[in-house]
């Protein structure tokens, strides 16, 4: 009896720590996956945003915010839809890309459509966990670029370790 009770003493030591080892990796490594999928799925609706857009437009307001573009906002101009998917010619919608201000570890996606259009007046988390954001030009001057490139860092926690992934996306925009 008391050897059984010594070697079940010893199993429990030994294999203890070997268990919860490995529970830590096997979370670590369902957080990391959620994580990329993330960042991946941030990347996608960027590149969505972006190249149905003809031009990049320095400021708008909407809904009397007013954005800017720059390093972590980005205003783009799009040719409005009509219900068909067809092109409503000299009408545009406007899509703003940027960090929420009240929290800025979610990306936002703020669309102002013109009233023909098929789009809709809205606002978009298009995710969270965001770290770091910047937006860069082909041209010193936005309005003059014709390619759109985001890098991003999202993170988040997994037990008492903080995972990152970085991500660069480029994008160009429509007929340029």
């Amino acid at each position: 009896m008391l050897i059984t009770i010594g070697v079940l003493v010893t199993l429990v030591t030994l294999l203890g720590p070997l268990f919860i080892n490995f529970s830590r990796t096997a979370r670590d490594s369902r957080v990391k996956q959620e994580l990329l999928f993330e960042a991946s799925t941030i990347a996608k609706r960027i590149s969505d945003t972006v190249l149905p857009s003809s031009r990049i437009v320095q400021s708008k307001s909407i809904l009397s915010q007013p954005y800017l573009t720059g390093s972590t906002t980005v205003i783009l101009e799009a040719l409005a839809i009509d219900g068909d998917g067809s092109i409503i010619p000299n009408t545009y919608d406007y899509m703003v890309l940027t960090l929420d201000p009240l929290d800025t570890t979610k990306m936002l996606r703020v669309t102002d459509a013109d009233d023909t259009s098929s789009r809709t007046d809205r606002t978009e988390v298009l995710g969270s966990h965001i770290e770091d954001l910047t937006f860069t030009y082909t041209d010193t001057d936005p309005e003059n670029s014709y390619d759109v490139a985001s890098t991003f860092t999202i993170s988040t926690i997994a037990g008492q370790r903080t995972l990152t992934h970085t991500l660069q996306t480029h994008a160009r925009l429509r007929n340029k």
